[in-house]
């Protein structure tokens, strides 16, 4: 696995430098799990192609922990400056589509999602590995991130063969500073049921049901892309936090005796016809209770460090989650 941890200038720069990081990272390379770009414009990317087609247009490739995976992940500069608009738009896919106009255009391309950047300085953490990679980035006191490709399935290859991941903060473009309920992060999954937005949105596939407008897509083995989020009862990330619900039992209000934190594996679980059961866990990420801990905590277990995030702007006891930086 590989970590970067530093400080991007704008939202262009920090998308190059997640590109630079996943195809040529040292440690990635060293273990054959380095990402290459299979469609697209080669980098530097900029503000004045991101509007292009044949601009910051791209799909990276993921060969998996074996080498042996083809993992694909489109990609997006957002640049709306008129908008106050800043950001990276994502969508996985299956295959190549050599004649694709846009990042989302490929072989059976998840719903696109969007996190929100801003256009001037940020601290990042990048996370990575063959198989996936998570994205994390303050602005301000607020934190925006993203997990794009595979899962850890309860599954053999032979029964789950692509088990992807596409997410976001959201499906539309939103500024940084959005504290609309169903603008958040991908482990803590919700809807914009309460976006006075909606009426405006414009993105493909938007059929007015907020139970469709969700930032969390997994692709079932039947190839169908299926929404996770916490507000409905058969597509859930575990723990679980809904509005009005007590989960006092599952996050653990108080620290373990010592003073440390317990972290629970973000699980994904379904009692939906189109996948049942509990189907995986995010690779390296987990919830935590926010009680005693605070966003950017160091939290060391079996001598690996976890970053502790916050979901965007909320800081309650249920909002943590920690990334293992390895």
């Amino acid at each position: 696995m590989a970590v970067e941890i530093g400080t991007a200038v704008d939202h262009v720069d920090l998308y190059n430098k997640l590109y630079t990081f996943l195809t040529s990272n040292a440690d990635l390379v060293a273990a054959g799990q380095e990402w290459t770009r299979a469609w697209g414009a080669a980098p530097p990317y900029t503000s004045d192609t991101a509007g292009s087609s044949t601009g910051s247009d791209i799909l990276l490739q993921g060969p998996g922990s074996a080498g042996n995976d083809t993992i694909l992940v489109g990609m997006r500069l957002e640049h709306d400056p008129d908008s106050d608009l800043f950001g990276i738009w994502f969508a996985g896919a299956q295959g190549i589509v050599s004649s694709a106009e846009y990042a989302w255009e490929h072989v059976n391309s998840a719903p696109r999602m969007h996190i929100p950047l801003f256009d001037q300085t940020s601290p990042y953490w990048f996370v990575a590995n063959g198989r996936r990679f998570v994205v994390v980035v303050k602005i301000s006191t607020t934190f925006v991130a993203c997990y794009q490709g595979f899962l850890l399935p309860y599954a053999t290859p032979q029964e789950w063969p692509y088990p992807m991941v596409s997410s976001g903060c959201s499906r539309q473009a939103k500024r940084w500073s959005d504290e609309n309920p169903g603008h958040t992060h991908f482990c803590m999954p919700n809807i914009s049921r309460f976006d006075t937005q909606q009426s405006n949105l414009d993105y493909e596939e938007y059929d007015g049901n907020p139970q469709n407008d969700g930032l969390l897509r997994v692709l079932s083995p039947s190839g169908e892309w299926v929404m996770f989020n916490n507000s409905r009862d058969s597509y859930r990330v575990f723990p679980w936090a809904s509005p009005g619900e007590d989960v006092d039992f599952v996050y653990g209000q108080r620290t373990l005796f010592g003073g440390d934190h317990m972290l629970y594996p973000a699980t994904l679980v379904s009692t939906g016809s189109r996948l049942l059961g509990t189907l995986g866990v995010f690779e390296g990420v987990f919830h935590c209770t926010g009680f005693g801990n605070a966003a950017e905590n160091l939290l060391t277990i079996g001598g690996v460090d976890h970053l502790v995030v916050q979901n965007l702007f909320r800081t309650g006891f249920t909002d943590y989650w920690a990334l293992a930086l390895e």
